[in-house]
C-alpha cells in the first residue's frame, strides 16, 4: 500500500459551503446593507413622488384662488392668495408650486399697480426657473413693471437679457428687440432704435413684431432724409 493517503476533491456543494462557513459575517452585513438600500431607494421615491404630488396641489390652489380673484377682486380671496403664496414658495422652494406662485404674485401685483413688487416677483421667477422655457416670459414680465415704474434702465436691461437667451423656447425675443428699439427711439437715439428694428427684421421675419420695426425703419429713415434735405 501506498504510504499517501488518497484525498478526495471536494464536491462543489462543499465547496460553497466552505465559502459560505467562512464567509458568513461578511455576506450578512453585504445583504443587510443591500436590503436597507433597497428600502431607503423605495422610501425615497415615495417622498419624492408625495413632495411632486403635493406641489402640484399648491399650484392648482394658487390657479383656483387666482381665478376667483379675477373674478371678484375681493379683500378676503386676496388674502387666502397670498397665504398660499406664501406657503407654497416656503413648502415647495424650486418646484412646479413655487413657479406658478411667483408667476401669479407678479401677475396680482401688476393688476394692483404694485410695480416694484411685481417686478421683484418676476425678477425671482426668471432667476430660480433660469434656462427653461418660462424665463423669458418672467423676465418680460419684470421689464414690463420696470417700465410701468419709470425705471426704463431697469426695462432696457430685462429686454437685453430676452434677446440673450438661447437654448429654450423663446417667443418673447421679437418683442424684446422691438422694445429696445422703442426705448432707444424715445431716448432720441435713432440709430440704435433703427439697428434694434432692423434686427428684428431680419431675424423674425414671420413674426408679427416685424411689420411694425419695418414701418418705424420706413419713418425714422424718411424723417432722416426729409431734416437732411
Amino acid at each position: 500500500m501506498s504510504d499517501h493517503t488518497t484525498q478526495k476533491t471536494p464536491s462543489r456543494t462543499e465547496r460553497i459551503q466552505a465559502f459560505l462557513s467562512t464567509y458568513k459575517v461578511t455576506i450578512s452585513i453585504l445583504s443587510a446593507v443591500l436590503i436597507v438600500g433597497i428600502l431607503a431607494s423605495v422610501g425615497i421615491s415615495q417622498w419624492l413622488s408625495s413632495q411632486a404630488e403635493r406641489s402640484a396641489e399648491a399650484a392648482e390652489e394658487i390657479q383656483n384662488l387666482w381665478d376667483d380673484f379675477q373674478d371678484n377682486e375681493d379683500a378676503e380671496t386676496e388674502t387666502q392668495l397670498r397665504e398660499a403664496i406664501e406657503t407654497a414658495l416656503e413648502t415647495h422652494p424650486r418646484r412646479y408650486a413655487s413657479l406658478r406662485a411667483l408667476l401669479v404674485l407678479g401677475q396680482l401685483e401688476y393688476q394692483k399697480e404694485n410695480y416694484e413688487a411685481a417686478r421683484e416677483a418676476f425678477r425671482q421667477l426668471a432667476e430660480t426657473h433660469g434656462g427653461t422655457y418660462i424665463e423669458p416670459t418672467a423676465l418680460a414680465g419684470a421689464a414690463a413693471a420696470a417700465e410701468e415704474s419709470g425705471d426704463t434702465a431697469a426695462a432696457r436691461d430685462f429686454f437685453g437679457r430676452i434677446v440673450e437667451i438661447e437654448g429654450v423656447p423663446n417667443l418673447e425675443r421679437p418683442r424684446a428687440l422691438f422694445s429696445l428699439g422703442r426705448l432707444a427711439e424715445a431716448e432720441g437715439d435713432t440709430p440704435l432704435a433703427v439697428e434694434y428694428y432692423q434686427r428684428l427684421v431680419d431675424e423674425h421675419g414671420s413674426s408679427n413684431w416685424t411689420n411694425l420695426g419695418r414701418n418705424r425703419i420706413i419713418w425714422l429713415t424718411s424723417r432722416g432724409s426729409a431734416s437732411e434735405g
